[in-house]
């Protein structure tokens, strides 16, 4: 995790200057389209990324942060982000259009890497990545579902720079150094617990 945390410190000088605010603004799905509501999405997924990157350069350089206020912040986001996973299996449930279920796809990988990230900005030791096993695993084998579908090279390049290198990097980063002598991605780990449906399937779909 240290490469990621080395990324946020980075960037310290734009990250201040960036706005945090988690906002109110969810999808009404019997006016929205699909394509507006993962708009939205986007919207909330960048502000969540900065406050974790603003969180990791604070760790990094020292500089002082009321905890109260921030713990309260993060509580704030993971609660947004338990409302917009409900979104998001509703979209996934309801949409036939390949293409923007691909969209789907793919936000939910972000939501997991999202999700894992501000459950665990509060802590400077990065410990708390180890509870999270599971989810890495999810990202893995989603990300790789995407990046397998029969398409042009071309679209594969631009869905994987684009969208899937992060979390994917994020996830085999992480699974690499916790589980060494495993091949990432070998099936004999524990049950996927972590989506209220199943991942393999949903993946698949």
């Amino acid at each position: 995790m240290s490469g990621f945390t080395r990324l946020c410190a980075s960037q310290h000088d734009l990250l201040a200057s960036l706005p945090v605010g988690s906002g109110e603004v969810f999808p009404n799905l019997e006016r929205a389209s699909t394509t507006e509501a993962l708009a939205q999405w986007t919207d909330f997924y960048t502000r969540n990324l900065v406050f974790v990157m603003q969180m990791q350069r604070n760790h990094c350089y020292g500089y002082p942060y009321v905890y109260a206020k921030t713990k309260a912040a993060r509580g704030e986001f993971l609660a947004h982000q338990e409302m917009w996973s409900e979104v998001m299996s509703m979209l996934l449930a309801c949409e036939e259009d390949p293409h923007i279920l691909k969209g789907i796809k793919v936000a939910r990988i972000h939501y997991i890497m999202i999700n894992v990230l501000t459950q665990c900005c509060l802590d400077p030791t990065e410990m708390t990545y180890d509870n999270f096993f599971l989810q890495f695993q999810d990202i893995l084998e989603g990300t790789l579902a995407l990046l397998l579908e029969n398409e042009p090279m071309a679209k594969i390049h631009f869905t994987f720079c684009g969208h899937l290198a992060p979390p994917l990097c994020l996830a085999a980063s992480y699974l690499k150094a916790t589980v060494p002598g495993r091949t990432v991605g070998s099936q004999d780990s524990a049950p996927r617990t972590y989506w209220s449906d199943a991942p393999r399937r949903c993946w698949a779909r």
